[in-house]
């Protein structure tokens, strides 16, 4: 997928989540594991993974209510346009003229017999090059590279995850609602939303580890 996703710095601050109060519900509990657990793989190597079950999940619903989010969606929402803009303007531009090649054909013909390596060499040549594939969000399988100065990763989209969240998220899902399919296409929503998950579960666990680690020098 572009599979250039988006991989800029994320935070959340109090006003992108807003004056509603979060409460955990015990039987969300296993939902925030299963996010933690799928997001490990794109985790620092050798980290401990431990984190704080409140946390994450205020973390992970604050996204729908996050500016930042949005403006993922609005950077994806240009991005097609412009994708469609250039394809209108390809579908729309009159053929190319007819160029000398054609005269020169006939004259390479004739001489053939005199000449015949250089003409099959030059097609060969040009028929060895094939043009880079235009690939376009939409067109794409649901794999996303991810690549934010680190090893590149690549993931299936997590439906099935991306379904229970939006249980327990209604703002999310109002969301969705705003921007697919008019404006991105679902496999693009779902992208940014899973990789913006990746980030703010890849901070809240290093922020964890390092506060462990503080706290046992300090007991030490």
């Amino acid at each position: 997928a572009d599979t250039s996703s988006s991989s800029e710095d994320f935070s959340l601050t109090a006003s992108d989540l807003g004056a509603d109060s979060f409460i955990l519900d015990q039987a969300d509990s296993g939902l925030w594991y299963e996010v933690v657990e799928w997001c490990a793989p794109f985790l620092p190597e050798g980290i401990v993974l431990a984190w704080d079950e409140e946390q994450v999940a205020e973390l992970i619903i604050g996204i729908s209510q996050s500016q930042s989010f949005q403006n993922l969606l609005a950077k994806k929402f240009e991005e097609r346009k412009e994708k469609r803009r250039q394809q209108s303007q390809q579908a729309n531009s009159p053929p190319a003229p007819a160029s000398s090649s054609n005269s020169n054909n006939n004259n390479n013909d004739s001489n053939s017999n005199d000449q015949p390596s250089n003409s099959s060499n030059n097609s060969d040549s040009s028929a060895s090059q094939p043009a880079s594939p235009i690939v376009t969000q939409d067109s794409t399988p649901a794999l996303i590279e991810l690549n934010a100065s680190e090893p590149l990763f690549v993931f299936e989209i997590p439906y099935a995850l991306a379904q229970q969240v939006l249980q327990v998220d209604p703002k999310l899902g109002q969301l969705r609602l705003k921007w697919v399919p008019s404006r991105v296409s679902e496999e693009t929503f779902w992208s940014e939303f899973f990789i913006t998950v990746i980030q703010v579960v890849k901070k809240h666990v290093i922020s964890t580890q390092q506060h462990v680690q503080t706290q046992g020098i300090s007991s030490a």
